[in-house]
């Protein structure tokens, strides 16, 4: 693989072909949410894509309004970054790095190492040496895949080294492993799941993952000796709901966690995407037991993708009352995490409903409201109640 030819002063042509971002225009009321999370030393984040542009103006006022922390939803993605060998695109990841500090937000970098997706076809298993045809294997290998025992650690290192040689040390938070963990949904079939409950995905098949969970630990030193000051999670989806398969996973993660820092690994946190099902049980106990654990533990939470679907709701509710379930759901989780954990960051994966995944996913834009604002930029349900939240949070 030809190593990622980088340079700090390369990022200063690309910024410098940005239009301005538009001015602020909006009443001083708005931000509310933000300036009521920082007196609790929480920070309030989006994704954002530059993928494609232009990006509609009034969205960048909307952050500009609401948050001090921006992600890529898709820029900071190896297969944004490098999409063949050697052939490199920083532009989406350039924009987005300027529009944060434009307007005074903490970046996040989404994603050091994903087991589950976001990779190039080239940094996937060879598809030759594929042996059993479950699906859900599907993301792992590639027919044009050349990733083996021997380059993965060459290829990783020098993925964060041009990272970090493009960057230096500004990410606030880092996702440095990503969707590691399968629940009982993977049920008996051992291709999926290792005995610790670990995803079966292409790294850990590449890096030992047979040997044992510290398979992982590398990684995390690694982009710790990239990235000193940023605060290094381990992000998971799929853990919120009382049910047996959420449960199963949650229990796998904090397992991982709590023997990760016996052994030293540099983890800081645990990051939750909180794609939250509004139809499902919240696991309330479970979840103020998980959070309990972790803070005991030092580390902090960060809530990483947040939305919620009320897609299953629509058949026997009206919009109105969805937005209200959507709101009672979510607040039912930050409160829950701010009350038993250290809660530090609420990023919204699109914090406008009409720009989230969730509602694209169902083709229900302007049906589906599974965030804070409409696609207007005025404030659902979920945005006063999310206030109120945080008012009595301690």
């Amino acid at each position: 693989m030809k190593s990622l030819d980088v340079s700090r002063r390369n990022i200063i042509a690309g910024v410098a072909s940005c239009a301005l971002w538009p001015k602020i225009s909006w009443a001083d009321e708005r931000g509310r949410l933000k300036d009521r999370a920082a007196q609790k030393d929480i920070l309030i984040g989006s994704a954002v894509d530059f993928i494609p542009e232009p990006v509609d103006p009034s969205f960048l006022e909307l952050l500009t309004q609401e948050c001090n922390s921006i992600v890529p939803e898709n820029a900071g993605k190896w297969k944004w970054i490098e999409p063949e060998p050697g052939k490199l695109s920083w532009q989406a990841m350039d924009r987005t790095v300027e529009f944060a500090k434009q307007i005074g937000a903490k970046i996040n970098w989404h994603v050091g190492l994903w087991q589950n997706g976001g990779m190039p076809e080239f940094m996937k298993l060879s598809s030759g040496e594929r042996t059993d045809f479950e699906p859900r294997l599907d993301p792992y290998y590639s027919d044009r895949g050349t990733l083996t025992p021997e380059n993965y650690w060459q290829r990783f290192t020098a993925f964060i080294d041009g990272v970090a040689a493009r960057y230096g040390d500004i990410f606030y938070r880092i996702d440095a492993a990503n969707e590691m963990f399968l629940g009982s949904e993977a049920g008996t079939n051992s291709n999926l799941r290792d005995a610790v409950g670990m995803r079966k995905g292409m790294w850990w098949r590449v890096a030992g993952g047979a040997n044992g969970p510290d398979w992982l630990d590398p990684f995390f030193h690694y982009q710790r000796r990239a990235f000193p000051s940023a605060r290094l999670v381990i992000n998971e989806f799929g853990i919120e709901a009382d049910e047996r398969n959420q449960k199963d996973k949650r229990a796998a993660l904090r397992q991982w966690i709590e023997n990760a820092v016996t052994r030293g690994c540099p983890v800081d946190g645990v990051g939750l995407q909180s794609h939250l099902v509004a139809d499902k049980k919240y696991d309330t106990q479970g979840m103020a037991e998980f959070c309990k654990a972790v803070k005991d533990l030092g580390l902090d939470i960060y809530i990483t993708e947040m939305d919620v679907d009320g897609s299953k709701l629509l058949p026997t509710m009206t919009p109105e009352k969805i937005d209200h379930a959507v709101a009672d759901y979510a607040n039912l989780h930050v409160q829950t995490l701010a009350q038993h954990g250290q809660l530090k960051e609420i990023t919204w994966w699109g914090m406008r409903s009409d720009l989230n995944y969730t509602a694209k996913r169902h083709k229900a834009i302007g049906v589906l409201q599974p965030s804070l604002f409409k696609s207007d930029n005025t404030p659902l349900p979920l945005y006063n109640s999310l206030l109120k939240t945080l008012e009595m949070v301690s």
